[in-house]
């Protein structure tokens, strides 16, 4: 058995402060689309990495993003407590 989690449907992320709603991709042409996504961090200035999790091996390199109103939450995957996903 798997616990399988399609990120296009995650409706909200549960971290230490509560739950956060994720909003969906705008434009798309399902609106069920969300804009939460997985994916290797890294921080950048003017296109210069400064620090990614593949340049630390003790840490998880692996994160999330995902937009609430004008709010983009960026964080390591092992601070999400829970998600909710839409069915169907």
């Amino acid at each position: 058995m798997s616990l399988a989690i399609d990120p296009a449907r995650v409706s909200a992320v549960l971290l230490a402060d509560g739950w956060h709603n994720v909003d969906p991709i705008p434009g798309r042409l399902s609106d069920r689309t969300s804009s939460f996504a997985l994916d290797t961090y890294e921080f950048v200035e003017d296109n210069h990495v400064l620090f990614n999790g593949e340049k630390a091996p003790t840490l998880s390199a692996m994160g999330f993003t995902f937009r609430q109103g004008e709010v983009r939450f960026y964080g390591p995957i092992t601070s999400i407590l829970a998600v909710k996903s839409v069915e169907g």
